[in-house]
């Protein structure tokens, strides 16, 4: 025995930050329809998210080389703020130095204004000798010479580190500036990492409620068929036997030994009557994929579901006749698909391009 899960219900089509209600439909054509939108819409939306994904990556390899740019700023601005406290530290150490040598050479004058009281025949007179007298004059000229040259070189040392320290105060505000303007567009690629991410959150969201939206099209739609609400289009026996189209579903045997309304009995004998080889003993309806040659609809051929093939087929598969194919779709003929007429009558649908209904199908020619 064959079975066919339908299933259908209204639901929200969404689109980006646009959600669409679409109606409750009756007709199998159309619940198909409904989920061939939202199947688009799901690509729609996962590809966007995609795109949105790979956006983020790019910004954040971005992001990481102006954080190692930034890094490399900081440290450059943190040696020289080093390197201004290391100068500053020796100008202090020069000015003291400076003010030991000036209180050296205040001293040495003092020395010799006190000797500049006393003529030189007196310092001549209380010296032991010539001799010791050149030698006193000597040595308090070299060590004015000697305080006066120590002046000198520490005032020009001072004078090197101060200039040095201008140039570390300049470099450094320029590294400030460096560092303010990566940080600046550290910043400014942060929040377009922030924004990207946030839409593909979105698009994720609405790839979510798109699938939550399909998958309760396909429960209504098997709550409609329980329901009875569902109607495929045709009815009665169709280019069937009335015999086995009145007896009860399953209680006659027919051509190639399928039991009576379903849908192996109906191809079988379509095939049969319409000049093509008899498909004889092949089975429940999942058994002919074995037999399929195609993935092309012809007129005549045999459209074959395996079980699960899509959200309709239950566990024994499904086949039909091909009546048609336009550049759209095909239209098909069939037995036991609407279960909303009753197990086991004849129906009609057409079945457009890209629709659930082409899951898995393959043909025997």
């Amino acid at each position: 025995m064959q079975k066919i899960k339908i299933a259908a219900a209204a639901l929200l089509l969404a689109v980006f930050f646009t959600p669409i209600l679409t109606p409750v439909s009756t007709h199998a054509d159309q619940f198909s329809d409904q989920i061939t939108a939202l199947q688009a819409q799901i690509s729609q939306n996962q590809a966007a998210a995609n795109a949105l994904e790979a956006q983020a990556n790019t910004l954040k390899n971005t992001l990481a080389e102006i954080n190692a740019q930034i890094a490399t700023a900081r440290a450059a601005l943190n040696l020289t703020q080093a390197q201004i406290a290391q100068t500053q530290a020796q100008i202090a150490q020069a000015e003291a130095d400076l003010s030991k040598q000036k209180d050296l050479l205040r001293a040495n004058i003092q020395i010799m204004y006190q000797q500049g009281d006393i003529t030189p025949l007196e310092v001549l007179a209380s010296s032991s000798s010539l001799s010791d007298f050149v030698t006193t004059q000597e040595y308090l000229t070299a060590i004015r010479n000697k305080v006066t040259a120590s002046l000198e070189q520490i005032e020009a040392l001072e004078k090197q580190l101060e200039d040095k320290n201008n140039q570390l105060a300049n470099q450094q505000t320029q590294q400030q500036g460096q560092v303010s303007a990566i940080a600046a567009q550290q910043a400014e690629q942060q929040n377009l990492l922030n924004q990207t991410q946030g839409q593909e959150a979105s698009y994720q969201a609405l790839v979510s409620q798109n699938t939550s939206a399909l998958n309760s099209v396909v429960a209504a739609r098997a709550a409609a068929i329980r329901n009875g609400n569902l109607r495929v289009s045709g009815g009665g026996c169709g280019p069937y036997p009335d015999s086995w189209c009145h007896a009860s579903q399953d209680s006659v045997g027919t051509d190639g030994g399928y039991p009576n309304r379903e849908c192996t009995s109906y191809v079988a004998y379509r095939r049969e009557t319409t000049g093509h080889a008899l498909p004889d003993h092949w089975g429940n309806a999942e058994d002919w994929y074995s037999n399929v040659t195609t993935h092309t609809p012809a007129p005549g051929d045999i459209a074959v579901w395996r079980a699960y093939a899509n959200p309709y087929i239950f566990n024994f598969g499904h086949v039909a006749y091909v009546e048609s194919v336009d550049s759209g779709g095909m239209t098909i003929s069939q037995y036991n698909f609407d279960i909303g007429n009753g197990p086991g009558f004849y129906s009609t649908m057409y079945v457009p391009y890209g629709s659930t209904m082409w899951g898995g199908v393959g043909f025997v020619q």
